[in-house]
């Protein structure tokens, strides 16, 4: 490990390292063919054989979404556990069901009351939002009404959720950065605090936090499978678990410039191309889940300018901080977004702001490759231990007051937990149940039967069975002691896994994919195309070897340029393949909208809620048309992220302008108990 005052200077280096490494692309990709004509060519050879790599991983992320959202759909995730839980042995640490709780963070910043409006809209109406669903509004402090807003909102669906808050996030705390990331640390600490404060270490552990944007649609299936996936853990396991579910641009893809619906769809083809049941390292884009064990033991999210890109940032550091040992699982339920609009729209000028602002949300997407500096600052440190900072977020500097997140009345029971009120009154009271001890039982074997039954036995029935036994002389008080001198759940991950060294192979790869790979691919390409072009258009005869078969022979390596020629061929005809493969991709995504947008939603059974008004279905074939504008969406990528680690040279913050989205659908018939319009 570094010493502190190394470690304090590999940061700034690293940050520059993306684009220090395109600056020395060019001098290699001029220089190396004459003078290490073996290095080069190996190393052409390399990074097309990593964009293959890349375009096959791809078409498969793709094809397995396809597939699975449709089977994930067709899923009773209740029916699942039900039928799992039978297969568990008796004295199981599994939760029930309904145990489960999420905490929904939804970080926001001067967006129009409509658009969250219809994100709690759609989340009000799945099967869990009464039981199981805690919204909570992430608001800034900077913006003028933000509070009143929050608050009409949370008295407009506070009949709809288990409960609802909001958060403000001051401004000015010394380090931040302004954006989502710095909101969202703010309001999941505020959560921790709260329930921290009501010594609530059991629901601490049952929680599980998801992240989504402002105008993310997540459907009912998305939070069921989390509670069956995460319910069936044991309790080890679920202190690491993270969730990632694909993206989908599904809602008015229709309606923004083929440029920026193509960079979208290549925006989330990315996404697919690493979340596939198998892949080394899941990295989310935009929605995720993880579980508030995990968060806290982590040090929550962190608020610098360098975690811009909150999710890859998130990731990264819990990866590291379990040394390689995150579970990760994917969720086939599409986190359904709404392509970037401009605010002013219509006729040409319209048209070129909506590229504009797909191009300024390019940017902060792009802003995210600090991520590639942070991964391997931790890597050259050693750093794969977990920096709770539980401290920090005790300060009073962090704590807001008064208490916004839990905002509801205590009920007698809330989901299966018996709150401390009731304990006094009626010690032998039973938790209900998600499902009666018959459900579990196998209807062949009696024996089984009464094993099955005991292992429904959730831990809160356990501990209610140790309250009853109590001495009668013991106290509410004496219990509440007793509850309080348990020991915290929040801690760090304990130490006696070993370190996986293949998650953090992929990381690496996948690192270098999506902010080194294209920049070093282009100025490949383009310095290739100029040696070709400049002779042509200057009219001089430049003497070529010729070029040798497409299998390498040992005369290759007695003839330098023969060598260089022959990479230079298979490395052109490996590009070729890769447009053939782009074409796959397309089709492949294409059956995944569809499924996405139309398929899903015809299942029957209401388990995935109400469907977004906005909707926007590709038509095939007319929709493949778009193909034709895969330059635009490859500049959209390139350009913005060499912009982006240009101005990494000088600084690493980012004024944050927030991506403007249409309003969401006032359409619907008045609903007298929500008070908004459905």
């Amino acid at each position: 490990m570094l010493s502190p005052k190394a470690r304090s200077r590999v940061g700034p280096v690293l940050q520059r390292l993306p684009m220090f490494s395109h600056f020395t692309m060019i001098p290699f990709a001029l220089l190396a063919p004459t003078y290490l004509p073996f290095a080069f060519g190996i190393i052409l050879i390399l990074i097309h054989c990593m964009l293959m790599t890349v375009n096959i991983r791809t078409i498969w992320g793709a094809f397995l979404a396809w597939r699975g959202v449709k089977e994930h759909s067709e899923t009773d995730w209740r029916a699942e556990y039900a039928s799992a839980r039978r297969t568990l042995p008796s004295h199981t640490d599994a939760l029930m069901f309904d145990e489960v709780e999420h905490l929904i963070f939804c970080p926001n910043y001067a967006e129009d009351i409509s658009v969250l409006r219809e994100t709690l809209y759609l989340l009000s109406s799945q099967p869990l939002a009464l039981t199981s669903y805690h919204p909570v509004l992430a608001m800034e402090a900077r913006e003028k009404g933000a509070a009143v807003k929050a608050k009409q909102l949370i008295a407009e669906f506070r009949s709809s959720f288990k409960d609802i808050g909001y958060t403000l996030h001051p401004g000015g705390i010394d380090g931040e950065a302004a954006g989502k990331s710095s909101n969202l640390a703010w309001a999941v600490r505020q959560a921790w605090n709260e329930l921290k404060e009501e010594a609530d270490e059991e629901r601490i552990a049952k929680t599980v936090i998801t992240v989504i944007d402002s105008d993310t649609a997540l459907a009912g299936d998305y939070f069921s499978s989390i509670s069956c996936k995460f319910a069936l853990r044991s309790a080890s396991e679920r202190t690491r678990m993270t969730f990632t579910p694909p993206i989908c641009f599904d809602r008015n893809a229709h309606d923004v410039p083929v440029a920026v619906r193509v960079t979208d769809i290549m925006w989330a083809l990315a996404g697919l191309s690493s979340i596939y049941p198998g892949s080394g390292a899941k990295i989310p884009t935009s929605a995720y889940s993880l579980s508030m064990t995990l968060a806290a033991s982590v040090g929550f999210h962190d608020a610098g300018p360098q975690a811009i890109g909150e999710d890859m940032h998130m990731y990264i550091k819990c990866l590291f901080s379990t040394g390689g040992n995150l579970i990760s699982e994917t969720i086939y339920s599409p986190a359904s977004q709404l392509d970037v609009v401009a605010a002013e729209r219509g006729g040409l000028r319209g048209f070129w702001n909506d590229h504009v602002a797909r191009y300024k949300q390019a940017i902060r997407h792009m802003w995210g490759s600090l991520d590639t500096g942070y991964g391997l600052s931790r890597l050259i440190n050693n750093d794969f231990a977990c920096h709770p900072e539980t401290e920090l977020s005790l300060s009073p500097l962090f704590r807001q007051a008064p208490h916004t997140v839990f905002t509801a009345e205590p009920d007698s029971v809330l989901g299966l937990k018996t709150i401390p009120e009731e304990l006094p009154v009626n010690l032998t009271t039973k938790s209900r149940r998600n499902f009666t001890d018959e459900e579990f039982a196998s209807p062949s074997d009696s024996s089984v039967s009464s094993s099955s039954a005991a292992s429904v036995i959730s831990a809160d029935d356990e501990e209610d069975t140790s309250i009853s036994s109590l001495s009668e002389n013991e106290d509410y008080g004496s219990i509440l002691e007793k509850q309080q001198q348990q020991p915290s759940t929040i801690r760090p991950i304990e130490a006696p896994l070993q370190r996986r060294l293949s998650p953090f192979i992929s990381l690496v790869m996948r690192l270098y994919e999506a902010h080194l790979l294209m920049g070093h691919m282009m100025l490949l390409v383009t310095l290739r195309v100029g040696s070709l072009v400049i002779p042509a258009i200057m009219a001089t005869q430049v003497a070529k070897p010729a070029i040798p078969a497409l299998m390498p022979s040992l005369a290759l390596y007695e003839n330098p340029e023969e060598f260089v020629a022959w990479a230079y061929n298979i490395t052109d005809k490996m590009r070729n393949f890769s447009l053939l493969f782009s074409l796959i991709m397309f089709l492949c995504y294409d059956r995944y909208h569809q499924q996405a947008v139309k398929g899903r939603w015809q299942v029957p059974g209401n388990r995935l809620g109400v469907q977004s008004s906005d909707r926007s279905e590709r038509k095939f074939p007319v929709c493949m048309f778009d193909f034709l504008a895969l330059p635009a969406g490859i500049i959209y990528g390139i350009i913005p992220i060499l912009h982006a680690q240009f101005m990494h040279l000088f600084t690493d913050r980012l004024v944050y302008t927030v991506s403007f989205k249409p309003k969401g659908m006032e359409q619907r018939r008045a609903d007298p108990e929500k008070g908004i319009m459905v």
